[in-house]
């Protein structure tokens, strides 16, 4: 509901608009962000990428990171997206200065620990005047949004317990009413200047008085935040731009707390390809199912940091440590990032080239079965696909032959065999070359004069159940000749067979 400032000589003209000018880090050691997420689902790539740009922003200036958890809906809230959370911070490297497991002198950091905080600060605004208390019920709220609504009139609340007549609280009160507490909003606008966007102003005639203690005494989000920011002493608060119809609440309760108004950046959602907001209908966007595919951290947090931010020199693989030195806030792009899949999968698979094959080895091992993982020549064969794989969790696939005695040969490969009359012949040549001992592939190209194209695919299928894969002479090195030859009778015996009666 962003809108301009009221223009001189308008209605609301004779109310101020609240300046508030780009802000400098300033003194680095006083910076301070936070990251407050929600457990009321896992964490997603889109509030782990406002976490990163948190982190970074801290990390380059010297400030601070808390992690601070927003619990308050403790019906959706659960411990295990808590855990979720806490370990997919912990797994992308991003760690806090204050926080769940850290402390800090501002705790505690779960919201649901802190509402007699907020019921003091509730209190606090009631004794001031710049609020009261609500005793309008769910049924009478929604009649009055629904007229609103059905005459093309903004659906806020009509201020009607803002000035009861005395008496009629004791009334309701007796009648069983639990009242919530509405926060009085001032009739002016507030304008305040976003580090990403510029000025940005609201009107706060479309917002209405607003709650800010529900009737069973918990605290509505706006409150809850603003208490807490302001109490925590943050200073910048970066998070994604649908938030941003938030930031005028929570402007006019600091100032009316008499706190300081941190500064404010809302970063561009991240979308799908169709450049709608990244959604579960674009796929998966959770990070513990990208660590489960076999991502590497380093790589999606590279991705992440891509998703808005442009290195410097162009640069598309960037160190942790090189992003803290060169991330700038407010160098960020204003539109919306695409998350492209295929690139995360590029980024990944450079970052998997870089392993050295010991490292490389190690990462595979949690995504290969646990009765395999003490195979002799495991580490050899792993190291045959590195070059050829984007996630870990390919790895298995593209070791099957290895990992698997017996193989299952698909109708795509055993066609090749019909279509082409050399292929068996090539097979069975290839037999007889092994029985005499010799396993080099390049004996048939001299010897028998066929062309490479001819006589490699239909021995590598016989040995990988596939037509495409690792350097053939290494994989036919790693299985050895006992199983080479085993494999390629095996084949012929499957070709040889009536179709009807072929299990493969």
């Amino acid at each position: 509901m962003p809108s301009a400032c009221s223009a001189p000589g308008s209605p609301r003209s004779r109310f101020p608009c609240w300046a508030w000018t780009k802000s400098s880090p300033g003194n680095a050691n006083n910076l301070r962000v936070r990251f407050a997420p929600s457990p009321t689902g896992i964490l997603h790539v889109g509030n782990a990428r406002t976490a990163l740009f948190n982190w970074l922003y801290a990390r380059h200036h010297g400030g601070k990171m808390v992690l601070r958890i927003e619990d308050t809906d403790l019906a959706r809230s659960k411990k295990e997206f808590t855990e979720d959370i806490l370990d997919g911070l912990r797994w992308l490297g991003l760690d806090w200065d204050e926080g769940p497991g850290m402390g800090g002198p501002f705790a505690p950091y779960f919201q649901s620990e802190r509402f007699g905080i907020y019921a003091e600060e509730a209190e606090a605004l009631l004794a001031n005047r710049k609020a009261y208390r609500c005793y309008c019920t769910e049924e009478e709220l929604e009649e009055r949004k629904a007229f609103s609504v059905s005459h093309g009139l903004p659906p806020r609340y009509s201020g009607k317990c803002r000035r009861l007549p005395p008496g009629e609280e004791e009334i309701l009160l007796a009648q069983g009413r639990k009242p919530s507490v509405r926060f009085i909003v001032p009739a002016e606008d507030v304008v305040f200047e976003d580090l990403l966007r510029g000025e940005v102003s609201f009107d706060t005639s479309l917002i209405g008085d607003f709650v800010i203690l529900k009737s069973d005494g918990s605290p509505s989000y706006n409150f809850a935040a603003a208490v807490d920011d302001a109490s925590m002493e943050i200073s910048h608060i970066v998070r994604g731009e649908d938030h941003l119809p938030n930031t005028p609440r929570q402007i006019l309760l600091y100032r009316a707390m008499g706190k300081k108004v941190p500064a404010f950046a809302h970063l561009p959602m991240i979308l799908g390809a169709d450049h709608a907001k990244l959604s579960k209908r674009h796929g998966s966007t959770a990070i513990t199912r990208y660590r489960e595919m076999g991502y590497l951290p380093e790589a999606l947090v590279n991705y992440l940091a891509l998703l808005g931010w442009a290195p410097p020199g162009g640069k598309e693989i960037v160190s942790l440590g090189e992003m803290v030195e060169k991330f700038q806030l407010e160098k960020l792009s204003h539109g919306g990032a695409v998350f492209d899949l295929s690139k995360l999968a590029w980024l990944n698979r450079q970052y998997l080239l870089r392993l050295s094959p010991e490292r490389f080895v190690l990462a595979c091992m949690p995504f290969l079965p646990a009765e395999s993982r003490e195979k002799p020549g495991l580490n050899e064969a792993i190291a045959l696909v590195q070059e050829s794989v984007s996630t870990l969790a390919e790895v298995s696939r593209e070791i099957r032959f290895f990992l698997e005695e017996t193989l299952c040969y698909p109708p795509n490969g055993v066609a090749l065999f019909e279509e082409d009359p050399v292929a068996i012949e090539v097979l069975r040549e290839y037999v007889l070359l092994l029985e005499r001992g010799c396993t080099e592939v390049r004996a048939l190209v001299k010897e028998k004069g066929h062309p490479k194209k001819q006589v490699f695919p239909p021995i590598r299928f016989a040995l990988t159940a596939s037509l495409h894969g690792p350097e053939l002479t290494k994989v036919i090195d790693l299985l050895g000749l006992v199983r080479v030859k085993e494999r390629c009778r095996r084949l012929l015996e499957i070709l040889d067979r009536p179709a009807s009666a072929n299990p493969d």
